[in-house]
């Protein structure tokens, strides 16, 4: 039996743990060290599990409905590489970025603890194959992602946390319910009983409703999104960008489960057309907001509403292309991770050299920090889909394409030319002349990682086939 899948999350609990005390250098030696030892466990998992297949752990030796199953198959291996390859790159740019001239004042010494706690929790979800225990891995979750949000230290940043824990907590409440009801029902919460099950009624069809709203309202989907862009914008830059690329896909993953798993197509129908409304609504309103800020992060986060709305705008598409759909869905998913942790990444680097978050302030900056630029430009390029083939948003017209919906086509559409005039309104400034201002040394390595992503970002879109065929690796 393979054990990996209990290091994943095991590791970095540990090296959470570790990073308590100390500080300084051998806090972020010790730090760095977890990270290499989670990622080298995800590789070792994902090895494994595409020579062997998938397979469910039982914790302790006990099987479901008494025990807890863990769930090793295509999709939570795709997520598990998802949070290695953004978490390898965001903790090495966490440790140039807290430099130890602002050790006291930057919260560098929570962040390790605090990242590290949040990436057991993540990983630990996607493996787990019950849907109470996934409702207690979420709440973990939300504490690590509220204190790392705070880290900012302003009054904004606290009062941006604040409204996240509150509107999270409700969140949580909404779904827990919609739990409570389902075992009502069922008898059991393990994924793959309920999968045989295929519960079906107005209970479990109340259950699905007040499990996806709260869901909802922890992925910020329109117009659930008002704690959003104030939380990801006012956090230091590493926790920004791990918020949007991490934490808020971890609901939407959730779904994914409930949606291809749970509930029969009868129940999930009617819903499928109201979350695609409300994912174009989402498309179009947060690019537009993204195109009146002022300030780069927060122009930034407005972005990543717009975003989420894509991977809602799948489900009716579906009809007889689930397969696609979920390809789709989990390409777009990966995809903006990373370019969204990218450009935050660059943001934070060109708020190093620039002093300032406004984007006017940035004038100059494609001189002084080159890489920071060209890695929102990237990012960015990727966001929009301006990709060998389309992307991910190229596979969308696809499908929109041939279901004969073509009004989602003609939203896409919108969405890439909004996220272009975005893009370009981020980093138009860089380029007119500015006096002259050394970039700091810390700030170059800085937009050189940031790039480094982004160019991981469109690297992806040429690999994309391989991710269909890790997703039939099913779990047994």
């Amino acid at each position: 039996m393979n054990r990996t899948i209990v290091l994943v999350f095991l590791l970095p609990l540990i090296g959470g743990a570790l990073t308590c005390i100390p500080r300084g250098r051998l806090q972020r030696s010790l730090a760095l060290l977890a990270t290499l030892a989670t990622v080298a466990a995800v590789a070792t998992h994902a090895t494994h599990l595409l020579r062997h297949g998938g397979h469910h752990h039982p914790l302790g030796g006990w099987q479901a409905p008494l025990g807890i199953n863990l769930l090793a198959d295509g999709l939570s291996l795709l997520m598990l590489a998802l949070t290695a390859v953004v978490g390898l790159w965001v903790s090495a740019y966490a440790a140039g970025y807290f430099s130890e001239t602002d050790a006291g004042t930057s919260g560098e010494g929570l962040f390790w603890p605090l990242w590290l706690l949040l990436w057991g929790g993540l990983n630990c979800l996607f493996v787990s194959g019950d849907l109470f225990n996934i409702y207690l891995l979420l709440e973990t979750t939300l504490i690590a992602s509220v204190a790392l949000a705070a880290l900012g230290g302003s009054k904004a940043g606290h009062v941006s946390a604040l409204r996240y824990l509150l509107a999270a907590t409700a969140a949580g409440a909404l779904y827990l319910l919609g739990v409570a009801l389902l075992y009502s029902e069922t008898r059991t919460l393990d994924l793959r009983l309920l999968h045989g099950l295929s519960p079906q009624g107005y209970v479990p069809l109340l259950a699905l409703g007040l499990m996806l709203l709260g869901l909802l309202l922890k992925c910020a989907l329109f117009p659930l999104h008002f704690w959003l862009p104030a939380a990801h914008s006012t956090a230091p830059a590493p926790v920004s960008a791990l918020l949007s690329s991490l934490v808020v896909k971890a609901g939407f993953y959730v779904i994914l489960r409930l949606w291809f798993e749970v509930f029969p197509a009868t129940a999930r129908a009617p819903a499928g057309h109201v979350l695609a409304t409300l994912g174009a609504a989402a498309i179009l309103w947060g690019a537009w907001l993204a195109l009146r800020q002022k300030r780069l992060k927060m122009l930034i986060a407005y972005s990543t509403v717009s975003q989420i709305g894509y991977l809602f705008i799948l489900f009716p598409l579906a009809g007889s292309h689930g397969g696609r759909l979920l390809g789709s869905t989990t390409y777009h998913l990966l995809s903006h991770g990373m370019a969204k942790a990218a450009m935050f990444m660059g943001a934070g680097a060109l708020l190093k050299s620039a002093h300032s978050d406004l984007l006017d302030r940035t004038r100059g900056s494609a001189r002084n920090s080159p890489f920071a630029v060209a890695a929102i430009i990237l990012a960015g390029a990727a966001l929009a889909g301006i990709l060998p083939g389309g992307g991910a948003k190229g596979q969308l017209l696809g499908l929109a394409s041939e279901t004969g919906q073509w009004w989602w086509s003609a939203v896409i559409v919108g969405g890439v030319v909004l996220a272009a005039a975005y893009t370009f309104a981020a980093v138009r400034h860089c380029f007119l002349p500015a006096t002259d201002e050394p970039p700091q040394a810390t700030a170059r390595t800085l937009g050189v990682l940031a790039c480094l992503l982004a160019i991981a970002a469109i690297g992806l879109s040429f690999h994309s086939a391989i991710i269909p065929t890790v997703l039939e690796i099913p779990a047994p």
